[in-house]
C-alpha cells in the first residue's frame, strides 16, 4: 500500500479535529498548573508558619537553658546594662570628708571676659584619690634591759614587724592580698616597682607570703574548732592541681566560719579529718558521696537535680518516656522550693515535707521497670537520696542550694586558672590557711587587712 492511501480522504476535517484535541489537552494542562500553584502556594505558607515555631521554640529554650548552653550555640543573647526606663545608679558619695577646697574664678577661661562680682550658684563635688605612695624606712633603736628574774637580756617587741622580718607587717599583707587576687609573685614584684619604686624579689615575696601563712596557723586551728559548732555548713570541692598533679580543694562553709583543705584524696577521709565523726550538724552538698559521712542529717543541692535534667534534655538526647519524667521530677522539686520560701510555720513545713516524699516515693514506683537510660539514672539517685531531698522543710537556716559553698569555692577557682595551682604542698597549706581566714572574714564583716594586721601585730599582744 503506497503513502498516498494512508492519507485521509477529508484532511481539513481531520486536522481540526486534531486542534481541537490538542486544545483541550492545553486547557486540562493549565488548570492543573494552576491547581498546583495554588496547592504550593499553601504550602509554603504553612511551612513558613511551622518553621516560625520552630525558631520561637528555640529561642524559648535558649532562654530557659541560658546557664547551660555556650555562647556559640545560644540563640538568644541578653542586651547589656539595664533595661529601658530603669533608675540610673551612680557611686555614693563618700561617708567622710579629708579635705575642702574652694574653687573660684573671675575671668571666663573661653572668652577672656570678667565674670559677675559675685557668685550666681554653687555646687559640691565629691572627688576620691589616692595619696602618693612611698617606701618608708624606719630605724628602731632597740634599748635591751637585764632581766635579774629571767637572767637574760629583754628586748621590747618591734610594732607592725613579725620577727626577724625585714619587711613591715603592711606590706607583707598587701604582697599577700595580692597573691589571694591571683597576681603572681612576678607581676606583684612588678607592680611594686611601678608604685613604690621599690626592688624586690619573686622569692622575698613568696617567703612573705609562707611566714604570713605560719603566723595565721592558730587561727586556722580555732576556726576548725569554731566551724565544728555551726549548726549547719554547706560542702563542695573542686581539682586542684600541685606541680602538676591532681589534688582536690575542699571547701566547709558555715555561717561564721569558712576553712579550706587540700588533699590528693577525693575520699570521705578529708570530711572526718576537718569535721570529725561525731558532727552534729547538718551537712548540705551536691551528690558527692563523701559528704555522706560526717554530719547527722544531709541536704541535697536541688539546683544540681534541675541542672541535671537541663543538661539531660540539652546534650543527652533522651527518649520520649524521659520528658513526662522530668515535668514531674521538675514539678515537685520547684513546688518543694516555693514551700520552703513562703511558709514559715514549721507544722505546715512539715506536713508539705511528707507530701513531697510520698510523691518522690510515687515516682521512683511508676518509673523503676524502665526502659529508657535517663529515668534508670535519675529513678536510682532518687533512691539513694529520698531522704536528702527536703530536710530544708524540717530545719529553718537550712538551704536548699549549695550556692553557698560554690561562691566560696569560686575565688580559688579562678586562682588556679591564672596560676595553674601551687608547686609545693607548702605553698598549697599556705593557700588554704590564709583564704580561710580571708574568707572568714568575709563573711563576719570584717576587712582581712584590718584585721590581719591587729591580730599580727606583736605590739597588739603585749
Amino acid at each position: 500500500m503506497s503513502a498516498v492511501d494512508d492519507e485521509p480522504s477529508n484532511l481539513p476535517e481531520y486536522y481540526q479535529s486534531q486542534i481541537d484535541e490538542l486544545e483541550e489537552q492545553n486547557r486540562l494542562l493549565k488548570e492543573e498548573n494552576k491547581r498546583l500553584r495554588e496547592e504550593l502556594v499553601s504550602l509554603k505558607t504553612t511551612l513558613g508558619a511551622v518553621v516560625a515555631r520552630s525558631i520561637n521554640a528555640k529561642k524559648d529554650t535558649a532562654v530557659t537553658f541560658t546557664s547551660t548552653t555556650t555562647s556559640d550555640n545560644r540563640k538568644y543573647h541578653k542586651k547589656s546594662g539595664r533595661r529601658k526606663g530603669h533608675e540610673g545608679g551612680t557611686r555614693r558619695k563618700p561617708d567622710h570628708v579629708d579635705h575642702t577646697m574652694e574653687l573660684d574664678q573671675t575671668v571666663c577661661p573661653k572668652c577672656g571676659g570678667t565674670l559677675s562680682e559675685k557668685p550666681t550658684d554653687k555646687y559640691e563635688r565629691f572627688v576620691e584619690d589616692v595619696v602618693p605612695a612611698k617606701v618608708v624606712v624606719t630605724r628602731y633603736v632597740i634599748k635591751r634591759r637585764y632581766c635579774r628574774g629571767c637572767r637574760k637580756q629583754i628586748s621590747p617587741e618591734v610594732p607592725n614587724v613579725l620577727s626577724s622580718e625585714r619587711f613591715g607587717l603592711r606590706l607583707m599583707l598587701l604582697i599577700v592580698s595580692l597573691k589571694l587576687l591571683g597576681l603572681s609573685y612576678a607581676k606583684i614584684t612588678s607592680l611594686f616597682k611601678l608604685i613604690f619604686n621599690l626592688e624586690m624579689s619573686e622569692a622575698s615575696a613568696e617567703h612573705s607570703v609562707m611566714k604570713i601563712a605560719d603566723a595565721f596557723g592558730p587561727q586556722y586551728t580555732d576556726l576548725i574548732s569554731e566551724l565544728r559548732n555551726e549548726k549547719s555548713l554547706h560542702g563542695d570541692e573542686t581539682s586542684w592541681r600541685i606541680k602538676g598533679k591532681n589534688h582536690w580543694l575542699w571547701a566547709f562553709v558555715g555561717k561564721w566560719s569558712v576553712i579550706y583543705e587540700v588533699a590528693r584524696s577525693r575520699g570521705s577521709e578529708v570530711p572526718i579529718k576537718v569535721l570529725g565523726r561525731d558532727y552534729a550538724g547538718t551537712v548540705i552538698s551536691d551528690s558527692w558521696p563523701a559528704w555522706n559521712y560526717v554530719g547527722t542529717k544531709h541536704q541535697r543541692c536541688l539546683l544540681h537535680y534541675l541542672r541535671d535534667i537541663e543538661d539531660t534534655q540539652i546534650y543527652k538526647r533522651p527518649g520520649k518516656e524521659f520528658q513526662p519524667f522530668s515535668k514531674k521530677l521538675e514539678r515537685i522539686l520547684n513546688d518543694a522550693i516555693k514551700v520552703g520560701k513562703g511558709v514559715k510555720m514549721r507544722k505546715d513545713r512539715l506536713r508539705a515535707k511528707k507530701r513531697f516524699e510520698a510523691r518522690i516515693e510515687k515516682i521512683i514506683t511508676s518509673y523503676a521497670p524502665s526502659d529508657e537510660t535517663n529515668c534508670m539514672r535519675f529513678v536510682k539517685r532518687l533512691k539513694r537520696e529520698k531522704g536528702m531531698l527536703f530536710t530544708f522543710l524540717e530545719e529553718l537556716g537550712v538551704d536548699w542550694n549549695n550556692n553557698t559553698a560554690e561562691r566560696a569555692i569560686r575565688p580559688s577557682v579562678v586562682i588556679r586558672k591564672i596560676t595553674y595551682g601551687n608547686q609545693s604542698m607548702e605553698g598549697a597549706d599556705a593557700h588554704k590557711v590564709l583564704m580561710s581566714v580571708k574568707e572568714t572574714c568575709k563573711i563576719r564583716g570584717l576587712n582581712f587587712y584590718d584585721y590581719a594586721l591587729n591580730y599580727l601585730n606583736p605590739a597588739s599582744k603585749s
